[in-house]
């Protein structure tokens, strides 16, 4: 579904009509570190022991998640060509980790998992990190909850809002790094052509 929707916004970033900026988009360092370091965070949790992952797995997904946080508000600056999506990526992260954080875990509708005939270890439920729950009465937020089904061809998932907004800032960045294009060498990109990354 993600590599879907990353195609789909860089094809339509192609086929709309208007100038493309003669700019190539450049990650800036401080950028760059915050999301290596969040995705070595991310990384490890795959390499830890079971018992080692059930105990720190939960504080390394937090500080992944505010090392992330804290590159796509870089990001987000006035005048980026990622703003949009910076931002959507924000609103999206923050919706899940609300619900999350209310639930102790991810409200998950039984009723969505029968219709797409999931089993509950393709949510995740046999990772000690994975944190998902049954959506019952007591659910706080539970319209942030993995209440969605999706069920198209081979693609079974279950979904909430906060996933739907991930997957437009996933659609807008591929829509923003195809309406840009590297500059030729003997072509000089204009100053309101430049396109970074870099803090404000």
């Amino acid at each position: 579904m993600l590599l879907a929707v990353v195609v789909l916004g860089g094809v339509a970033g192609w086929l709309v009509p208007g100038r493309r900026r003669t700019a190539a988009i450049v990650v800036a360092p401080a950028v760059a570190r915050l999301l290596g370091a969040a995705l070595v965070l991310q990384l490890a949790l795959r390499l830890l022991p079971d018992g080692v992952r059930a105990d720190v797995g939960s504080l390394l997904v937090g500080v992944s998640a505010v090392l992330a946080g804290a590159a796509l508000v870089l990001v987000a600056r006035p005048r980026s060509p990622l703003r949009p999506a910076a931002v959507l990526a924000l609103l999206g992260g923050g919706l899940n980790a609300a619900v999350m954080l209310a639930n102790g875990g991810m409200p998950v509708s039984g009723d969505a998992i029968e219709r797409v005939a999931l089993a509950p270890a393709a949510l995740g439920d046999d990772d000690p990190t994975a944190r998902h729950v049954v959506l019952d009465d007591d659910t706080r937020l539970a319209v942030l909850a993995d209440v969605f089904p999706l069920h198209l061809g081979p693609e079974r998932a279950v979904f909430s809002i906060g996933d739907v907004v991930l997957l437009a800032a996933a659609a807008s960045t591929s829509f923003a790094v195809s309406r840009h294009r590297p500059p030729t060498p003997t072509a000089a990109a204009r100053p309101d052509d430049t396109a970074t990354l870099t803090p404000a």
